[in-house]
């Protein structure tokens, strides 16, 4: 069996055993060397690896004994909000009159979910596929929701979106070459773009305090307004009104970034803010893979950029187009469908 020992924080580890120590162990017949045989088998390619394997599970299994040591920021359904707390019932619900300290600890045990016992004990194995990241998988990948028509809107506006963002960046330059604006001057406009957009974020950062302030109509205005730049961009006839386009771009569409994960929790709640994430990551990801292949094709069949944004500039309207009846058809979708998240 393994031994123990102790680090200097006094926390105790298993310790493996090394090549040295195994070689050199007494064996049961009173001590004496191993025979021949035994060296022969432990020499073998397949003995070999049966040593190291268990020399490095060993190794990597090297943890605390202790149950109290189980960290899972993953299992929070806050983890990948990023506005202010005190939009949240949970927060408000948590508060007590003429208490300081307790709200955030109420709030924290309200959105945590506890980890199991096989997950404590999963803490000094080393298994392939633990409960931990079966448990996330299964929690991002909710499928259950896609029988929401209200989230199938927030996706496929999502997958739009995120077209229109990678389309931009990537002939932004070249467009601005065609425009009449020099190679080094041309690639400014992505920095342009860039500060733009870093602008709006800040904006959105303040805007998202606001309690008063319904998180959908933001993006959605947002987003129109993003469409409608990138078609003036399309037909502008000089190069400053091609900047200012781009400029306003980049500004307008921080907010599908920014408030995306608020819309989340602002229609189908905190709770259900991590299966929300996990299906809109994999909507996003299809939408990276399938973008740039198919702007290139209107590219080579119309030969010039214009009608790349022209075709970016409408999947952006169709985009906010689609987060405006939001929520009228949650409101349908809770009186007429018995559709449940959890």
């Amino acid at each position: 069996m393994p031994g123990h020992y102790e680090d200097d924080m006094g926390s105790t580890y298993l310790k493996p055993f090394s090549q040295d120590s195994i070689a050199g162990a007494p064996s049961a017949n009173g001590g004496a060397s191993p025979s021949n045989s035994q060296q022969e088998v432990r020499g073998t390619w397949a003995a070999n690896c049966r040593f190291w394997c268990c020399c490095r599970a060993s190794a990597c299994c090297r943890r605390p004994l202790s149950f109290t040591n189980v960290n899972r920021p993953l299992y929070r359904d806050d983890i990948f909000y990023g506005g202010s707390v005190y939009r949240l019932p949970h927060y408000s619900n948590a508060s007590v009159p003429g208490s300081k300290g307790l709200p955030s600890l109420a709030y924290t045990l309200s959105v945590s979910r506890a980890a199991t016992q096989r997950d404590m004990e999963q803490q000094h194995q080393c298994v392939c596929c633990p409960e931990a990241v079966l448990r996330v998988l299964t929690t991002m990948l909710h499928f259950q929701m896609l029988k929401s028509p209200a989230f199938m809107l927030l996706l496929v506006s999502g997958y739009l979106s995120l077209m229109g963002i990678l389309i931009v960046f990537t002939y932004a330059a070249q467009f601005a070459m065609r425009k009449g604006l020099d190679p080094n001057s041309a690639k400014l406009v992505l920095s342009i773009i860039g500060i733009s957009n870093t602008l709006g974020r800040a904006a959105c950062g303040a805007i998202s305090c606001l309690p008063q302030l319904d998180m959908n109509i933001v993006s959605w205005v947002t987003i129109l307004l993003s469409g409608v730049s990138l078609i003036v961009a399309a037909f502008a006839y000089s190069k400053m009104l091609y900047v200012i386009a781009c400029a306003l771009f980049g500004f307008n569409l921080a907010s599908f970034t920014v408030l995306r994960a608020l819309v989340f929790v602002e229609l189908f709640g905190l709770e259900n803010l991590t299966n929300c994430f996990g299906l809109n990551m994999l909507f996003q990801s299809l939408s990276a893979f399938s973008s740039t292949p198919l702007a290139n094709v209107i590219l080579l069949y119309t030969g010039g950029f214009q009608a790349v944004f022209l075709f970016t500039g409408s999947a952006l309207l169709l985009s906010g187009a689609l987060l405006i009846p939001l929520k009228p058809v949650l409101k349908w979708e809770r009186r007429n469908m018995n559709v449940t998240f959890s």
